[in-house]
């Protein structure tokens, strides 16, 4: 699988996510909370596969979820293994662990 896939679902659950936002979109706060769950959880996975493209976590697309501690910590956690793969680079392979 290629590291798109890895993050295209995540990144499209966020951006159903945001859509609660314009009153227009017929997306409930309940189902943008359904959507940002699943966003976040899709994440984790994709992290603990080895997906490694942690600057995709900036991009506006998740913008819905940073306001979540889940997806703060899930982002902290991802920072960290960054830094750790700067400062090891024999680490990079290693899969993401919360």
């Amino acid at each position: 699988m290629s590291c798109y896939c890895y993050v295209d679902c995540p990144q499209n659950l966020a951006l159903l996510a945001g859509l609660a936002a314009d009153g227009k979109s017929g997306v409930t706060a309940a189902e943008a909370a359904a959507f940002a769950d699943q966003s976040v959880a899709a994440l984790r996975d994709a992290l603990q596969a080895g997906w490694g493209q942690y600057d995709e976590l900036k991009e506006p697309d998740f913008d819905a979820l940073r306001g979540r501690a889940d997806f703060q910590k899930l982002v902290a956690g991802v920072e960290a293994k960054a830094a750790v793969n700067r400062a090891s680079p024999d680490k990079l392979s290693q899969p993401y662990k919360k």
